[in-house]
């Protein structure tokens, strides 16, 4: 009989079955559905992505496409850096060409186009052609589809394998076909045999081939399935498909359904009409007839007039079939918008009319300083919140002095309040240097802090530059000014700030002034004369604005003329702007031009193919934006009109706001207006027109606006009318590539000859065209004008860089492995041909949760982030949150390969980062933290659990969540084994990881050093004097501190002192009571030594005891002890022994000791202290030094680094990218 238990346990077993092969994105849905036989697939599609991770993505075959584009969205979603290729079948393929292969082609170009272009590629070729477009070993997944006989299928897998990388797979579809002229399966079941494979059935049959050496981790749990697990996945993934297949019929049926409801209807309707027709016609005949004479007359008269405005009837009917999709769009569209403008327009609003801000500062302060007595409440509470987080972090004794100091450093009310952003108003634990400055430290990264509100801006003026920048290999950063606090957190991890449109208020001053004290090189940017009243209030437009928003617009002038004045130098659009901008004040400024970038030439493209028939009407363009515009068309107006009442078939269209003069309600039917719109219907709209035109009153103001309408009326092939303003008299060669009109005459002159002759404005539209895609191409603006600002803060990095992680460092030194992560780092960088940086943590008294800060300390540079204590014990091994502020340092800095020390709380997570950036990752392993649920492979008992290697079925009984502990050790290990280089501090622990199925060749060990001391010392005699031991480590089972208790309380000797270290004395603490500690000898108890102080705690030592209860990697006192003088007597704790030869320099005691040879062992030596008499440690010689780990490690990072460059070198990308 099957109980609920069994039931539970099957069912926790299928759960663990699937688990490694099941994954959220196993449930995600395409976005893209069409007919399609691979429809069933794309379930395992999605997994396989994240599950390979691979470089170059290629498929061979693609018809309807729906497989490809399930690849590149999983590429999108997962965030990788992979190219994609789809191979598309050539008409001279015959075989494997559809009669709807062109259709489907085109739809998927066009799609690709829009959501994929920048990692996705289509080849429309032969096999063999597309194969030369790849290099040998470069493709991670190929997936072929779409070949069909066995010889063809077969030439196929052959040719293209030597392509494939060492973890290369390959992915067959259609080998459960074995329909006539199909011959997959006949290849499937060879080359199954050959590699590690796995079939689906469901879908036609889809099967999975390894060829590589290197199968991907997360594919071995699917190649190596046992038969009921493969017939559980085979089951979960055609269930999966199933859906999505049944999505897309039901998607089939309701059009289907749709189309014969809509023809019905239709039909319903025709038959109506007639009926009526017929009556109508039947009672009509007869007076038709008698009327006939009559109508003929008429009939002549209405050809007439249809003839007159046959030509605008047609004009209409195009217009309204072309605006009516823009109007049903765009209604929805508005509604969000209008919204949207209302909040932004009400933020914007209070935040740029500062003066009653300012003015109501003492009311405010008077009001915020008067208590209130449920605030106080909220805030006892929140700092009841606070203490419990620094006990949890730092323990009660730095917590209550950071109490004590808080009233002193901010006030009472100050203390019970809470700092924004997560971070707790008690004052700061540690005091942290400052930063080496940016520019000297970081590679080139610019942070761009910008106005993101104003669409046209954000597009040529931030978006635009921001991939300009990426175009010449730096990375950029864009964040809006108005998110002060992730401008701040961003500071850190960028050399060069733009700071676009940024307005002087406090807190954006705040901001650069932290930037230029880091190091930064600061930048302030605008394109138009917002900082200059002067010349701001030429700018005639104004006059057309109600008095509120002219107030509005001066009032913020001082502010950017502020900010601008804060920064190192400026950046302007035009060169009439960077004079402008000299003349305030700039010590100097660049000129950055609009480009047309990526998207504006892709949306000009679809334009240019489709362009508009003729309808006899030729059409003057002017996009206005705003109602601003109106003294810049009055240059025109005249002249316009009389060209409109020149030439009746010429409309004016005008898109957006505009007042036009009170005489042109003479020609109205001759305007044409349409609203304002999204980008793409912007240009879709102005290229139905035949004429740009650009009208600017001559002003200081207007020489500093761009040439962005010439650029965007030449990328549609549209000619231009200008006015002759600096930016298009450089932009413009007057008669050739477009017209500058200086007065209305010039402006008629030059309507009326594009208007009179239709050659003409090809020719002129056509050298305009290749001008701006030559001169004004993202590429060419890039490399001639922000090159050169950027080109001196370009420094070559002479030395390679390394990158530390480790939980604590400097200030906060904390444990052996910090000590030996410190000591190190000081030395690699003292060699002078490495730089080694630190990435470690602090508590969120010094810096909020995740956020980062930058210091100098003086072992390496540090990156610190704030690490909060976290209750969900998984945090532990794998936090999300770090990833975000590790890759920011790792993007600041471009390490050559990072080294990950103790990490717990910061989490494994982050080698994901490294993954993704392509950059080899090393792990010191300090201790079992890897292997091992509780780090020390100690019990819930404090006992050495006695393992070698692992099972997870022996720590289910001491861990607090044994499925989380399993998980726990599976993705552990799954970064473990990607590892470039494991380190081990011992031989033993090399020897413990590599039992744990980690592979030899991998793990070298690199000794711990410990610092020497500064000269040897001859210690006094002992007798007349008591024996001096001495314990490091501390108030816990452990290290065995109730073994030293029982051994001296059971010994009768008293000719002793006993130094017990307390680790808290040096913070003002105590951890260890006498009371607790008493021995019939002499008890000391004394503070943790430090770099200055070690040589004179072990000098005055001659016994050192450590009785360890666990197997450790190292045992650094040990080491310091041996190498000074002092006898060390220890349990038999792996790595700690190596260096003690029993007899010799120490003795060796059982490891699972009661105490009972601990106190032997004392006791021998209470009775015979003179062997230690002129005592000197005949091994010491073999004590290893930090200076001599440091060159080894050096050399291993060495060997890591250029392991990695060959490998890059060896797995090009894509040769056409």
């Amino acid at each position: 009989m099957t109980t609920q238990l069994d039931f539970e346990r099957d069912t926790r077993a299928n759960q663990d079955r699937l688990g490694a092969v099941l994954s959220p994105a196993s449930f995600w849905w395409p976005e893209r559905i069409v007919r399609s036989a691979w429809l069933e697939h794309a379930p395992f599609a999605f997994w396989l992505t994240e599950a390979v991770r691979p470089a170059v993505l290629v498929e061979l075959g693609t018809g309807d496409g729906f497989s490809y584009t399930t690849w590149c969205q999983a590429v999108e979603r997962l965030g990788l850096a992979t190219r994609c290729c789809a191979v598309v079948h050539r008409a001279s393929e015959g075989p494997y060409v559809r009669e709807s292969a062109e259709d489907d082609y085109r739809a998927l170009s066009a799609y690709n186009d829009e959501h994929y272009a920048s990692f996705s590629t289509l080849i429309q070729s032969t096999f063999d052609e597309a194969r030369e477009h790849f290099s040998d070993g470069t493709i991670d997944l190929l997936h072929i589809d779409g070949v069909g006989d066995y010889e063809g299928a077969g030439r196929v897998f052959e040719g293209w394998l030597p392509k494939l990388s060492p973890a290369g797979v390959v992915l067959l579809h259609g080998c459960n076909v074995r329909d006539q002229g199909s011959g997959v399966w006949r290849l499937w079941e060879e080359v199954s045999v050959r590699y590690p494979s796995f079939c689906f059935l469901h879908g036609r049959g889809l099967g999975i081939v390894a060829v590589g050496p290197a199968v991907p981790d997360a594919l071995r749990a699917l190649l190596h399935a046992p038969a009921a697990d493969a017939a559980t996945i085979r089951d979960a993934y055609a269930r999966l498909g199933r859906c999505v297949a049944i999505r897309q019929s039901h998607d089939d049926l309701a059009t289907v359904s749709g189309e014969r409801e809509q023809t019905i209807q239709e039909l319903q309707h025709v038959m109506s009409s007639k009926d009526r027709e017929q009556e109508n016609t039947a009672r009509k005949l007869a007076n038709v007839m008698g009327e006939l004479a009559e109508a003929k007359g008429e009939l002549e008269q209405a050809k007439q007039r249809l003839k007159e405005v046959g030509a605008d009837n047609a004009a209409c009917r195009t217009r309204i079939a072309a605006l009516s999709d823009d109007i049903e769009r765009e209604s929805a569209t508005l509604r969000a918008v209008t919204e949207q403008l209302h909040r932004a327009n009400h933020d914007v609003h209070a935040l740029r009319t500062s003066t009653s801000w300012r003015i109501t500062a003492p009311v405010r302060a008077l009001v915020t300083s008067v208590p209130v007595s449920r605030g106080a409440v909220s805030r006892a509470r929140n700092l009841s919140t606070i203490v419990r987080n620094s006990v949890r972090t730092d323990g009660w004794g730095v917590t209550l002095r950071k109490i004590a100091a808080a009233p002193k450093r901010h006030g009472l009310r100050k203390l019970l309040g809470a700092a924004a952003g997560g971070r707790a108003a008690l004052s700061p634990t540690f005091r942290l240097p400052s930063a080496s400055p940016a520019l000297e430290t970081l590679v080139p990264r610019v942070l761009i802090i910008a106005e993101t509100s104003i669409p046209q801006c954000l597009k040529y003026r931030v978006t635009q530059k921001q991939q300009m920048i990426k175009d010449l290999g730096v990375d950029c950063t864009v964040v809006s000014w108005a998110d002060i606090q992730a401008c701040r957190d961003l500071l850190p991890s960028h050399s060069i700030a733009f700071f676009y449109r940024v307005p002087g208020f406090p807190e954006p001053l705040e901001i650069i002034a932290e930037a230029k004290a880091q190091g930064l090189v600061t930048f302030w940017e605008v394109d138009d004369l917002i900082f200059d009243a002067e010349k701001y209030i030429l700018n005639s437009n104004l006059t057309d604005l109600s008095l509120d928003v002219k107030k509005g617009v001066l009032s913020g002038v001082p502010l950017y003329r502020a900010a601008m004045l804060a920064c190192d130098y400026a950046i302007a659009s035009t060169t009439g702007l960077a004079e402008a901008m000299l003349d305030a004040g700039v010590k100097q400024a660049f000129v950055v031009e609009n480009a047309l970038d990526g998207e504006t030439m892709r949306i000009a493209s679809r334009i240019n193919e489709r362009r508009r028939a003729s309808d006899g009407i030729v059409r003057i363009g002017y996009g206005s934006g705003t109602k601003t515009h109106d003294a810049d068309f009055r240059v025109a107006a005249a002249a316009i009109k009389r060209v409109l009442r020149a030439r009746p078939d010429v409309r004016l269209t005008v898109i957006g706001e505009l007042n036009l003069p009170a005489d042109y309600a003479e020609v109205r039917t001759q305007v044409e207006r349409l609203p304002l719109s999204d980008y793409p219907t912007y240009l879709k709209r102005l290229a139905e027109c035949d004429i740009s035109i650009a009208p600017l009153e001559d002003s200081i103001f207007n020489d500093a606006k761009s040439n962005i309408k010439y650029l965007e009326a030449s990328v549609i092939r549209l000619p231009s009318v200008c006015s002759p303003s600096a930016a298009f008299r450089t932009a413009i060669r007057d008669g050739e590539t477009g017209y500058l009109a200086e007065d209305p005459d010039a402006w008629e002159r030059a309507l009326l000859a594009l208007i009179d002759d239709a050659s003409l404005r090809g020719r002129i539209a056509a050298r305009a065209y290749d001008h701006v895609t030559t001169h004004y191409a993202p590429h060419t603006v890039a490399v001639e004008q922000v090159a050169p600002i950027l080109e001196p803060y370009r420094r070559a990095q002479l030395r390679p860089r390394v990158l530390g992680v480790n939980v604590y460092f400097e200030p906060r030194s904390f444990g052996g492995a910090t000590v030996v992560a410190e000591e190190v780092a000081r030395r690699l960088n003292q060699r002078g041909d490495i730089e080694y940086f630190m990435f470690t943590t602090l508590p969120t008294t010094d810096v909020s949760s995740y956020r980062l800060v930058r210091y100098a300390a003086e072992a390496a540079g540090v990156f610190a982030m704030g690490l909060p204590h976290e209750n969900d014990p998984s945090m532990g091994f794998e936090n999300p949150h770090s990833v975000k502020a590790f890759a920011e340092a790792v993007h600041a800095l471009r390490p050559d390969v990072v080294h990950l020390h103790s990490i717990q709380g910061i989490g494994a997570q982050i080698a994901e980062v490294c993954r993704t950036e392509r950059i080899p990752f090393v792990v010191t392993l300090h201790d079992a933290w890897w292997i091992c649920g509780r780090q020390f492979m100690v019990t819930g008992k404090n006992q050495y659990c006695g393992q070698t290697k692992i099972d997870v079925n022996v720590c289910a009984r001491c861990v607090d969540d044994a499925s989380l502990n399993t998980y726990r050790q599976f993705r552990l290990r799954e970064i473990l084994l990607s590892a470039a280089l494991l380190i081990a501090p011992s031989e033993f622990f090399r020897r413990l990881y590599v039992a744990n199925g980690f592979d030899a060749e991998k793990i070298v060990v690199n000794k711990n050093g410990i610092l020497p001391p500064s000269a040897r010392v001859d210690r006094p005699p002992t007798r007349g004097r008591p024996l001096r031991f001495g314990y490091v480590g501390g108030e816990t089972p452990i290290k065995g501190a109730h073994l030293i208790k029982k051994a001296f309380r059971s010994l009768p000797q008293k000719n002793y002192e006993l130094h017990v270290v307390d680790n808290a004395l040096n913070l003002g603490l105590s951890t260890i009571h006498t009371s607790e500690w008493q021995v019939p000898g002499t008890l000391k108890i004394v503070p943790a030594y430090t770099r200055d102080t070690i040589d004179d705690f072990f000098n005055g030592l001659d016994v050192l005891l450590f009785p360890t209860q666990w197997k450790e990697s190292f045992g650094l006192s040990v080491r310091e002890a041996l190498i000074r003088d002092v006898w060390v007597i220890t349990t038999d704790a792996g790595g700690v022994i190596e260096d003690i030869v029993p007899g010799e320099n120490g003795e060796i005691i059982p490891l699972d000791d009661d105490g009972t040879a601990l106190a032997s062992a004392i006791g021998r030596l209470l009775d015979q202290p003179a062997r230690l008499d002129g005592y000197r440690n005949p091994h010491a010689g073999q004590v290893r030094l930090f200076d001599q780990q440091a060159d080894e490690l050096a050399a291993m990072l060495a060997g890591v680094m250029s392991s990695a460059a060959a490998d890059r070198s060896d797995q090009p990308l894509l040769a056409a990218s």
